[in-house]
């Protein structure tokens, strides 16, 4: 249930964002600066705490929103025997307590009102940029990579690249079970079809047959 709010409150690429978004589209940047740089581990540390300790106290994050922070119980709080007398209580204390905790909360609202806009809605950032072909490669999602692999054994095969077809052919026949690798798969013979007739020889055909027997199989 938290994983579903946290997709619905965070997919719309135009929203409030706040400092996991931030936090986010700079991580592969400063992933690559860490690298190269060791000492720039402790600054970026540093950098994120300042944030996080600003974000949780909102007297110095005019910009963030502020989040009642409501205790929660202790665990097994609610299987202990022992029980103690509850106290007497003071009305004319209580009551001064619930009108003075009214009015805080009063002023905290619109004193966050005064300092907000109106919208401060924007376009979320991307994300992690992506430099250089290894970083590539290691950035890219499974499914991505799956549909590379497909897309470069299919065309080995057409090459009469054999060696290097059976070595991902395994893998190939194993991500057929997803359609997208089908559509995929289909779509790379008509890339490679030309004319009505394709002449290939036997060790082509029976890889070729066998992609397709598979594909059968899963749809």
């Amino acid at each position: 249930m938290f994983f579903n709010s946290f997709v619905a409150e965070r997919g719309p690429p135009w929203r409030m964002t706040d400092i996991f978004d931030e936090l986010y589209s700079s991580m592969g940047e400063q992933s690559l600066l860490e690298e190269t740089d060791p000492s720039r581990v402790l600054r970026h540390i540093q950098l994120t705490a300042e944030e996080l300790y600003r974000n949780e106290n909102s007297a110095t994050a005019p910009n963030q929103p502020y989040v009642q922070k409501i205790p929660q119980p202790a665990d097994g709080a609610m299987t202990r025997v022992h029980q103690p007398v509850f106290p007497s209580l003071d009305v004319d204390l209580i009551g001064e307590l619930i009108s003075s905790g009214v009015e805080i909360h009063r002023r905290e609202v619109m004193a966050f009102k005064e300092t907000a806009s109106a919208d401060k809605s924007k376009v979320v950032p991307m994300g992690q940029q992506v430099h250089g072909e290894a970083y590539m490669r290691t950035k890219l999602p499974n499914s991505a990579r799956r549909l590379e692999v497909l897309r470069n054994c299919v065309a080995s095969i057409f090459e009469n690249k054999i060696a290097d077809a059976k070595k991902t052919f395994p893998a190939v026949i194993s991500a057929l079970k997803t359609r997208q690798a089908r559509l995929a798969l289909c779509n790379e013979f008509a890339a490679h079809k030309t004319g009505n007739q394709v002449i290939v020889e036997h060790q082509q055909f029976d890889m070729i047959v066998r992609l397709m027997n598979a594909a059968l199989q899963a749809s």
